[in-house]
């Protein structure tokens, strides 16, 4: 949970800048709507975020048990 705020807290500004922009200037495209505005600048967020981490960052960050199935059979 720490990982996630953490990942997520610093980027608020931009987002909240980005829909200031997208009000005052306009959608950078005529299709794009708030939503996908947001979306794609989130992306270009993490993206960025993930580009100048280290590999045990985002491994940390992504390291979460799956679950198996029960009918799941494992040899070893």
């Amino acid at each position: 949970m720490a990982d996630a705020i953490n990942f997520l807290f610093p980027k608020i500004p931009k987002l909240i800048s980005t829909v200031i922009d997208h009000y005052k200037n306009g959608p950078p495209k005529p299709s794009w709507n708030l939503k996908f505005h947001l979306i794609f600048a989130f992306i270009q967020l993490a993206i960025d975020d993930l580009y100048h981490s280290t590999i045990e960052d985002v491994q940390r960050f992504s390291n979460k048990p799956a679950a198996i199935p029960p009918d799941f059979a494992v040899d070893q």
